[in-house]
């Protein structure tokens, strides 16, 4: 029974009935099935009932149940009535209730006309009891009618009235219907008896009776809610065109005119009074007669008689001659006129403006209690005179309805071709263009249409209009343009304009331009939004929207804002040059918004230079800095403006604090003379005035001339006691020193040979300045280099003089190369005056000697010492992870510098690389094959297999090289784990060894194997078994995310099958398990063994186990039923097991690859044309190169990445005419089926599912071969030096730097998205040393983090919670945007919602849907938090109804979907047509209101629940509402308002105006009758 249970959980009915005959319970499944009927399709009860009925060991209370449910389900008449009838025998026969099936059986009888069986029954139902009993009378008085049985009738009636007044009272509505009926009974018993006579009078009457329903009407209308159907009419319309009945009656035949025939033309009068247009004709009037003194008689009683003559006079005149408004009859007419600049009828007009401006006339009349008709005849709108006390609401009404059509223009242009027709209509419903239109038509209101687009159903009640409108609707290529002009005229030059308007919009093409603008801070969004619609009022012609600020987590800049441009440009007289141009202006004029200018205007002269040489440099990364405007300097500053309110007021406070002063300094006069002549001397004393200046903080000091043996100096500094130090140094220490010294008969290229230098390294080396005069150098430094440059000037000298030869030897290493010159300082090192020795720069060290033989034995001799001392170095290599390289070079690089120069060691930065040879994609988790050392990587863990054996603790060459790798404890711990381990045959020992924080590896996992016998016979299970609990023990205990795998230490050298096993398990656990681990490297060094690897993964890439497809899906062509590919296939069958799961309709968009076969395009990138395969209708392609992005456009919209780069492609390779596979296709599921939906055109194809047959099932990976791409791995930090102790003690003192600068915080991570939650944690990984815990939402992790990311990590933690987008706690888990989901009856969610509802509406709510729109929540939020904040910040409270209120509003013209279902905005004022309180989005707070704006659910809307009504139950931020009296031209609430509110019909509406209407979200949609 269980297994039955799960099958009928699962929906399938015959397994479960299968299982129920297999375990002999036939008679409990009956019971089950019969308890869940409700929850089958129709097609499922019907099986279930039919096994129930034919199958013989069901108990016969069973198949009295299934027989009244068949009667139910099924759609056949005749086969309701058989079941109805085998249910009422044996219900009868076993004394069951019956109540209901005896009810049911009557109503089938009376649809088929079998009124004796509705009697012959009769008695059944004496033992009825409540309600059952007066419906069961009232059928039998409908069969008794049938039968002509009037008193019978009558009777059964009169039961059923004192039946029902006694159980319920006389103000029960069933009861008020009964009483009536009878009084229609006993109005109409003479008509009635008369139909038993069959004379040609009778006949007549029938047939006028018959050719109006209304009669009958009246008395089945008491019973509606008994019947789904009123009882047919059994009479025709003797002519089904007439609109009228005529009945005559000549004085000169007695046999007609009778008492009796009196009557029936009184009883006509009172059956028609009420609902139709009585002419009463009196003519032929004998002379002298009696009827002369009548017509005397009823001259003021009678509205108005006349004769036939007259009559036929007075039509011809009011199709002639009557005027726009005539009051007649106390009715107000309005007639409509028909366009004849554009041939636009009158029956037309009236089709063409029966949607956008009829029906809301309509709503209107009925909201305000007026009776306003349509006469399709004469073309007239008609509102009938009302008491005086409601006359002037009805004057008004008219009087708007006469405005409003008096201002109506219909406008019309023929397009080639439907899909002409449908792009042309696209771009003139864009909101540019439609704004354009507008305005250059002059006209307020615009609708736009296709013919096609004509809604029959408008029209069901008007035969005239409703044929036309067939007409019309079938004219597909026709665009008709409704709008309204204040003074309509000269028609037919407003039709050429138009004309004119729509074949320019053939040339138009939509270009566009998208950017990101990254902002350090949150901008002020009020802000932004109103200088941003200040920039869209200026600049109509363009489109501009901007994003709100997201959130760009782990950025400096950490908020983004995603700005658009779009502009429609006439390619026949625009170039992409131009628009360019225009293009490059508003996204300046956008930057301007987010980057605001502040100027400070500087007059002074010493401002001016202190800012020009010294400030400007604490200023940077300003476009625009500084530039002079005549006499004075501007400083422009440029940025976000909470940051560039910051620099003004530190700029400003600088420009008064900071002091700039020139000295003068006396020099010697040969000093002066010689410096004037040089350029940018000033440069060789930098570094000495540096010195100077860093002794006085944030100064500067600049030479700047010279001037009578005088040399200039400017100081910048902010102290006036630092610039009297300063004056006060420079004497002592710069200008004291300087002297000067005069060279001879020397060629200065020597000098620079001699030192192994050119001029500049010589000049900055010695920070001289070297000034040739005639055949004299003048050398210019301070006094102790000098003496230096002297002594140098000496050997070179020397050198020349005795005719040395030289030699230079370039030492590799800095360390050995300075050991070396402290045994060298001089020659006299030798005891020898014929050797100089020079170390010159870049470790170069020169050797000059008088004598090649001694040059040579002293070359040799410091060789030799070169190759000792680097055989004396000793190295210390550490490997650290590449963050805390980064942080230790940022930190401490700078006094690790000093360290070597002090205590003779050299620390070294080196990174090494490895190479991906593959990889295999699949969804966000990465197989690489990478040729490189396992210990080499940086991940967090690697794998280390060993295969022990019993008294043999040999290990593999691999394994010892992980054991050197993970140190001596681990060593130790790896030994003792091998000494106490006592292998078996099946065990498999894990441990895991975790590193020190500072390795590039945090754990090494260990795994004894038993012994390696196994696997030398290609033991799948035995492979699988390892790799499973691998997995298992890493998901159990540890986040690992990255891990590193070995191959041929457990697979062998050759075992090909091996590798394809343990590769396969690899793939499985990866890529089809939620598992931490989402990137595996696959490691190995040998080339020859990484192609072994690299074939096998090839192959088995292709195919992953466990991901196939369960059904194979097809699509139905003409005919024929197609099957899907693989990819496409395994997209439809995912979306189809979420459908299954939830219930709830799943969308999704199908991904086809550009080279799907069959093609739908040809694509020319040479002429810039597509042709569509099937139509060969052919588009243009827009190109266009902006900021080195290349874009195609094709239909004014820019195409998705993927395809753009496969345009790139082709291009390249020269190809330039190709075919593709381009369609938007859809597929949809949901509670009422499951079809194929092209977006472009709307075109659905019915879809089916088949088991899937194939032998290979599994869905493709993304494989990439052959990337050889290489990549940093290991950071390593080297230290060297001659004594391994001062090594040792820098490591240590790295590491506990390190460790001092580590810090370790608890975060608890926020609810977020999986994509934020993504964006976060990788963020998190990429400041983190270590992380303990699973990063999940809500989760509590562990950080270890350098503390200068402290403050920035929970900066960005508490952004991310701030802008972490949460949604209602009800709303069901959804991976799609949107989802609708049905709420339970029972529930809290739908009782709130249904009793809103009914404290204003009656009707009966058949299902409450709660809307899952996560972007339209989103826009709501944040467009209601900014509210919250204005009010915030005014110190204004909202009241709780002000800050969230349900309201509910209607859309009568179409589905509310197009609401909910919208990506970006719900809600579009540009849509919405002016109403009492102007052009807003109208919501009211009784649903009774909005009732009359509800939609009528159509079969293709959802055949479920056709014919229902359905409008939304929306959340409103109303904010504070401002009381208004009805007034159509209010465009916003007054300042200090957020929306505006009124009172009409019986209940308040609140309007929302176009820039706020994200403040209301499309809540739940109610279905009801």
């Amino acid at each position: 029974m269980e297994e039955a249970l799960l099958a009928l959980k699962e929906n399938s009915i015959q397994l479960a009935i299968n299982k129920f005959q297999r375990q002999k319970v036939e008679n409990e499944g009956a019971k089950v099935l019969l308890s869940k009927i409700n929850e089958f399709y129709q097609s499922q009860r019907e099986m279930a009932c039919n096994w129930i009925i034919r199958n013989e060991q069901i108990s016969i209370v069973n198949k009295f149940r299934a027989y009244n449910i068949l009667g139910c389900t099924l759609d056949d008449e005749n086969e309701k009535y058989t079941n109805f009838a085998m249910a009422l025998k044996m219900g009868i026969n076993q004394h069951f209730d019956i109540s209901d099936t005896l009810i049911n059986f009557q109503k089938v009888c009376l649809r088929q006309q079998k009124y004796d069986y509705v009697v012959k029954f009769a008695k059944v139902s004496n033992s009825f009891q409540g309600r059952h009993r007066v419906v069961a009378l009232y059928n039998q008085a409908k069969g008794h009618l049938g039968l002509n049985q009037i008193k019978e009738c009558k009777e059964c009636s009169q039961q059923a009235y004192q039946e029902c007044k006694s159980l319920y009272g006389l103000k029960d509505p069933m009861t008020i219907r009964l009483e009536e009926y009878l009084n229609l009974l006993e109005q109409n018993q003479d008509l009635y008896i008369s139909y038993q006579t069959p004379n040609n009078l009778d006949l007549s009457r029938l047939s006028f009776q018959s050719s109006q329903p209304r009669t009958k009407q009246r008395f089945d209308r008491t019973f509606t809610q008994f019947d789904n159907k009123n009882m047919s009419n059994d009479f025709k319309r003797e002519n089904l065109n007439t609109q009228e009945l005529r009945a005559e009656f000549f004085y000169q035949n007695k046999k007609t005119n009778t008492l009796e025939n009196q009557s029936f033309c009184c009883d006509l009068i009172q059956e028609f009074f009420s609902f139709a247009d009585i002419t009463i004709i009196v003519k032929n009037v004998q002379p002298n007669s009696p009827c002369q003194a009548l017509f005397q008689d009823y001259q003021n009683l009678l509205q108005e008689i006349l004769d036939e003559g007259e009559e036929q006079n007075n039509q011809i005149s009011q199709l002639n001659n009557i005027s726009e408004e005539t009051t007649k009859n106390n009715v107000l007419i309005y007639q409509l006129t028909p366009q004849n600049e554009n041939n636009i009828s009158q029956l037309d007009k009236m089709i063409y403006i029966q949607r956008a401006q009829i029906q809301g006339l309509l709503i209107q009349s009925v909201q305000k209690d007026i009776n306003l008709k349509l006469d399709e005849n004469l073309f007239q709108y008609q509102v009938m005179k009302g008491s005086k006390a409601k006359q002037d609401d009805i004057n008004d009404f008219f009087l708007n309805l006469k405005n409003t059509l008096d201002s109506i223009v219909i406008l019309t242009y023929k397009c080639q071709s439907e899909i002409e027709a449908d792009r042309i209509l696209n771009i003139l419903k864009q909101k540019i263009i439609y704004k354009n239109i507008s305005r250059q038509l002059n006209v307020e209101d615009l609708d736009i249409i296709l013919s096609s687009e004509i809604n029959l159903t408008d029209f069901s009640i008007y035969p005239t209009l409703l044929r036309q409108a067939q007409n019309l609707k079938s004219n597909t290529n026709q665009i008709i343009v409704i709008c309204k002009l204040s003074n309509p005229s000269n028609l037919q030059q407003l039709q050429n304009q138009f004309q004119g308007l729509v074949q320019k919009s053939q040339y138009l093409q939509l270009i566009k331009d998208q950017f990101d603008i990254e902002l350090v801070f949150n901008p002020d969004v009020n802000d932004i939004d109103q200088k941003g619609r200040q920039l869209q009022q200026n600049e109509e012609q363009f489109e501009i929207s901007v994003s709100q600020p997201e959130l760009n987590v782990g950025n400096k800049k950490m908020f983004v804002v995603n700005s658009v441009i779009q502009f429609w440009m006439d390619s026949r007289t625009q170039s992409m040059n131009e628009e360019k141009q225009i293009f490059t202006r508003i996204t300046h004029l956008i930057l301007q918004i987010y980057f605001p200018s502040l100027s400070i205007t500087v007059k002074d002269e010493k401002q001016m230079k202190l800012w020009q040489n010294f400030l400007y440099q604490f200023h940077p990364n300003n476009p625009k800095e500084s530039y002079i405007i005549n006499t004075q300097l501007l400083i422009e500053i440029q940025g976000e403006s909470t940051k560039i309110e910051d620099k003004y007021k530190s700029i400003i406070k600088e420009l008064t604090e900071f002091q700039f002063k020139r000295f003068s300094f006396d020099v010697q006069e040969e000093i002066a003379k010689v410096l004037a002549e040089e350029q940018n001397f000033e440069n060789q004393f930098k570094s000495s005035l540096e010195r100077i200046s860093q002794k006085q903080g944030q100064c500067l000091i600049q030479i700047v001339g010279v001037s009578n043996n005088k040399i200039l100096v400017d100081v910048y500094v902010n102290d006036k006691t630092k610039l009297n130090n300063i004056q006060s140094d420079l004497q002592k220490d710069f200008f004291n020193e300087l002297c000067i010294h005069v060279e001879k008969n020397l060629d200065i290229e020597d000098l620079y040979a001699y030192l192994g230098m050119d001029k500049q390294q010589f000049k900055a080396e010695y920070e001289v300045e070297v000034h040739r005069c005639n055949k004299e150098y003048f050398f210019i430094c301070l006094n102790i280099l000098l003496d230096e440059v002297k002594q140098l000037i000496e050997y070179t000298k020397q050198e020349k003089k005795e005719n040395r030869k030289n030699e230079c030897i370039e030492c590799k290493n800095t360390l050995v190369f300075l050991e070396i010159k402290k045994q060298f300082v001089n020659e006299s090192t030798y005891g020898n005056e014929e050797i100089h020795i020079n170390f010159a720069q870049n470790n170069k060290i020169i050797i000059k000697a008088s004598k090649q033989e001694l040059l040579k034995t002293t070359s040799e001799t410091i060789i030799q010492k070169m190759k000792n001392l680097e055989n004396q170095l000793i190295s210390k290599v550490c490997t650290f992870q590449e963050k805390q390289m980064k942080f230790f070079k940022k930190k401490f690089e700078s006094q690790y510098k000093d360290l070597e120069n002090e205590k003779s060691v050299a620390i070294k930065f080196q990174t090494n690389q490895f190479s991906i040879i593959s990889r295999v994609l699949f969804e966000d988790k990465k197989l690489q094959l990478i040729q490189a050392n396992i210990i080499s990587l940086e991940c967090d863990a690697i794998v280390n297999f060993h295969c022990s054996q019993k008294n043999n603790f040999g290990v593999s060459t691999l394994t010892q090289e992980i054991l050197d790798f993970g140190g001596s404890l681990y060593q130790q711990n790896f030994l003792e784990l091998l000494t106490n381990n006592t292998p078996s045959q099946n065990e498999i020992d894990i441990t895991i060894s975790q590193l020190s924080s500072f390795r590039n590896i945090h754990y090494i996992i260990n795994l004894i194997i038993p012994t390696s016998s196994i696997l030398s016979n290609s033991n799948p299970q035995t492979i699988q078994q390892i790799i499973d609990s691998l997995f298992d023990h890493i998901q159990n205990k540890y986040e690992i995310s990255r891990l590193a795998i070995p191959i041929f230490n457990i697979c062998g050298n050759t075992h090909t099958q091996n590798i394809q096993t343990y590769l396969n398990a690899i793939i499985q656990r990866l890529f089809n398990n939620e598992h931490p681990v989402n990137q595996i490297y696959l490691v190995e060094i040998d080339q020859q063994k990484i192609q072994i690897v690299d074939s096998v993964l090839s192959d088995i890439s292709k195919v992953s186990p466990n991901s196939h497809s369960q059904n194979q899906w097809q699509w139905r062509d003409t005919i024929n039923f197609v099957n899907y590919n693989e990819d496409i296939n395994k997209q439809i069958d995912d979306a189809y097991e979420r459908f299954e799961k939830s219930k709830q309709e799943i969308i999704i968009d199908l991904k086809f690859q550009i080279e799907s076969k069959p093609s739908t395009h040809t694509v020319d990138l040479k002429n810039l044309k597509i042709k569509e395969l099937s139509s060969n209708f052919e588009q243009k392609i827009i190109f266009e190169r902006k900021r080195n992005k290349i874009s195609y456009f094709i239909n004014d919209e820019e195409l998705e990445q993927e395809l753009t780069q496969y345009f790139i492609n082709m291009y390249n390779k020269q190809c330039f005419l190709f075919d593709i596979f381009w369609k938007n296709l859809q597929v949809v599921f949901n509670n009422q089926g499951m079809y194929q939906l092209n977006t472009n055109t709307n075109y659905k194809r019915i879809i089916q599912k088949i088991p899937y047959l194939q032998d290979k099932l599994g869905a493709k990976q993304l494989y990439e071969l052959n990337i050889n791409k290489i990549q940093d791995c290991q950071n390593q930090i080297v230290i060297q030096s001659f004594d391994s102790d001062l090594n040792d003690m820098i490591l240590r003192e790295i590491k506990e730097k390190l460790s001092q600068s580590l810090i370790t915080q608890r975060i608890v991570l926020p609810q977020l998205s999986n994509n934020e939650l993504k964006n976060f944690t990788g963020y998190i990984e990429s400041i983190a040393q270590v992380i303990q815990g699973r990063m999940m939402s809500g989760q509590t992790i562990n950080v270890e983090i350098f503390k200068n990311k402290e403050k920035k990590l929970f900066q960005q933690l508490e952004l991310v919670k701030s802008y972490a987008k949460e949604y209602p706690k009800n709303w069901i888990a959804q991976t799609e945007n949107y989802i609708k989901v049905l709420l339970d009856q029972n529930s809290q969610e739908y009782k709130q919602i249904k009793n809103l509802f009914q404290k204003t509406e009656k009707g009966s709510i058949k299902a409450i849907f709660r809307i899952q729109n996560k972007v339209l929540w989103d826009n709501y939020i944040v467009e209601r938090n900014k509210l919250f904040e204005i009010h915030k910040k005014q110190s204004g409270l909202l009241l709780p109804e002000e800050r969230e209120r349900y309201l509910w509003h209607g859309v009568y013209s179409q589905h509310p979907s197009v609401i909910y279902k919208n990506q970006t905005e719900a809600f579009d004022v540009t849509y919405s047509r002016v109403g009492l309180w102007g052009q807003g989005i109208y919501f009211a707070e009784n649903a009774s209101y909005s009732r009359t704006y509800s939609y009528k659910i159509q079969i293709q809307d959802d055949p479920k629940y056709a014919g229902n009504l359905v409008f939304l139950c929306c959340l409103v931020t109303t904010g504070k509402a401002e009381n208004c009296q009805q007034n159509n031209n209010i465009r916003k609430p007054s300042d200090g308002f957020d929306c505006v509110t009124g009172f009409t019909n019986g209940s308040n509406i609140f309007v929302i105006y176009q820039m706020h209407v994200r403040r209301a979200y499309p809540a739940y949609e109610v279905i009801y009758s």
